[in-house]
């Protein structure tokens, strides 16, 4: 069992590295408008939106090397739980973004 969540942690330590890397580098990451749109109205308007996507680039790297190393690992789950939970918000705050097409199974 602990083989199963060393190397979860590590596969999702990659995933957040991959996806906080890919964050840095403007129009390169698919979900750069839906988290800087989230954020901009999760704080108000108050994080310029070139800042925010950074913040949140270094965040996800962050967490991706904390879970990938197993360094401060308290910590790493902290902010990847956290960031977990703002993950789903773009689904309240902008449900027009995160649904647009509509597929009907089987149909």
């Amino acid at each position: 069992m602990n083989d199963i969540l060393k190397y979860s942690r590590i596969a999702l330590g990659v995933i957040f590295i991959w996806y906080g890397v890919l964050k840095f580098f403007p129009q390169l990451s698919p979900a750069e408008v839906l988290a800087t749109k989230t954020i901009d109205i999760m704080f108000f308007h108050l994080i310029p939106g070139n800042i925010s996507i950074k913040l949140l680039a270094l965040w996800e790297v962050t967490v991706g090397i904390g879970l990938l190393l197993g360094l401060y690992l308290r910590f790493a789950l902290i902010l990847f739980f956290i960031h977990m939970v703002c993950t789903f918000t773009p689904l309240v705050l902008l449900p027009e973004v995160s649904f647009t097409q509509v597929h009907m199974p089987l149909l």
